[in-house]
């Protein structure tokens, strides 16, 4: 299952109101009936409650715990300093001392129906840390009852929704949170996610679109569209999408295994080269290059996260060769290989043909005479291993 963590929540105390210095609010139409206006106490000591929330806002749960301890000493009905004093708790892992103020502050008048909302929405992630997902879901739905335009209620619920299978609730919810949320990039991202989890490619791919119209310079975007394309053998489209994610994030490292392999599929065998080539540098830890390949001579090295090996072989133009690297333990090691041409540049790469994450270069034909380097790493699907490594070449 998903795992719900508290700190998507914690934001929430932090975009309250902070607490007011006169008495007796008038309500909005939103917060309650018309009919019954809520009394919230007068407030004294507002300067301790920005404290508290000071300290919240910089992570210092403790302290921000002992800055609404004073304050609800002064202000002992309060709601929204036991909302803040329960978050605070939560972030600490304090979950029942949380719920307790969670409590509390649902049973004070609230200055408005978000706060209700949110309490209960905080109560439901607790609820699911510690596997009572019956309980939990009682506080969703009151979440949404009481505040029925929180997004984060319908993202929370849906999300579980999601976690279960039940994907024709988790969308509603979606729905309604892209509904609320019309111009957020991220309410977008996350119904996309849902419709790859459902397989609607298409609905994902309008939902990856309006990401991008939405956060134009934003990468995730695009990578997400890329999958899609690349899912639906629109491998030009992937291209373009890739490169542009990569020049928005050049740091997404993992983007350049995917565009080498798209490269490939498109016969853009040198640029694919140069792709995973970028990959193998960004994880580089280690290097040996101390390893000579002789035709019809395999050699066994042993693969970690970030080890490289560098093979040198003597070549000859229309020299026809192959090249792999194949796990001793097929599945668990994922081999990457990029020929380097006697000058050093990548002209050749390979992730998985050798089947089961295996990698080979198969009668290749050498472009000119001298000392070619056969670089060996892992790509993304495992580093950990035995490699076997094996140049077969033509007299």
């Amino acid at each position: 299952m998903r795992k719900f963590i508290l700190f998507a929540l914690l934001s929430a105390a932090a975009a309250l109101p902070a607490a007011a210095q006169d008495a007796t609010p008038t309500p909005s139409a939103e917060s309650a009936p018309s009919q019954t206006p809520i009394t919230v106490p007068v407030v004294v000591a507002g300067d301790v409650f920005d404290r508290a929330g000071t300290a919240f806002d910089a992570g210092d749960y403790q302290t921000a715990i002992s800055e609404y301890s004073l304050f609800i000493l002064l202000n002992p009905g309060f709601a929204e300093a036991y909302y803040s004093r329960g978050v605070s708790y939560a972030a600490l892992n304090l979950l029942d001392d949380a719920l307790a103020d969670l409590q509390t502050a649902l049973d004070l008048p609230a200055p408005s129906a978000e706060l209700t909302g949110r309490a209960h929405l905080v109560r439901f992630s607790i609820y699911l840390q510690q596997g009572k997902e019956t309980e939990a879901m009682t506080e969703a739905d009151a979440a949404i009852a009481a505040a029925p335009d929180l997004s984060d209620a319908y993202y929370n619920r849906g999300a579980f929704y999601a976690a279960q299978n039940d994907y024709a609730r988790a969308l509603t919810d979606y729905n309604e949170m892209v509904r609320l949320l019309p111009d957020d990039p991220g309410a977008f991202n996350e119904r996309g996610h849902l419709h790859v989890q459902m397989g609607d490619l298409q609905a994902a791919m309008d939902d990856y679109s309006e990401v991008v119209r939405l956060s134009p310079e934003e990468a995730g975007g695009y990578a997400n569209r890329a999958g899609i394309y690349i899912e639906q053998q629109a491998y030009e489209l992937a291209l373009t999408d890739l490169t542009e994610a990569l020049r928005l994030r050049p740091d997404a490292v993992g983007l350049y295994l995917q565009r080498g392999m798209v490269q490939s599929l498109l016969g853009n065998t040198a640029l694919a080269a140069a792709d995973y080539l970028d990959w193998i540098q960004s994880q580089q830890k280690n290097t040996d290059a101390t390893h000579l390949l002789r035709s019809g001579e395999s050699q066994v090295v042993e693969l970690d996260q970030g080890m490289v090996y560098v093979f040198s072989f003597e070549g000859h133009a229309g020299q026809t060769v192959t090249l792999s690297a194949t796990s001793r333990t097929a599945g668990v090691t994922d081999p990457l290989l990029v020929l380097l041409n006697p000058q050093g540049d990548p002209i050749a790469a390979d992730d998985d043909s050798g089947g089961n994450y295996d990698a080979a270069l198969t009668d290749l034909v050498l472009p000119t005479d001298g000392i070619y380097g056969l670089v060996v790493s892992h790509a993304g699907g495992g580093s950990d291993g035995a490699v076997r490594v094996l140049l077969t070449a033509a007299p």
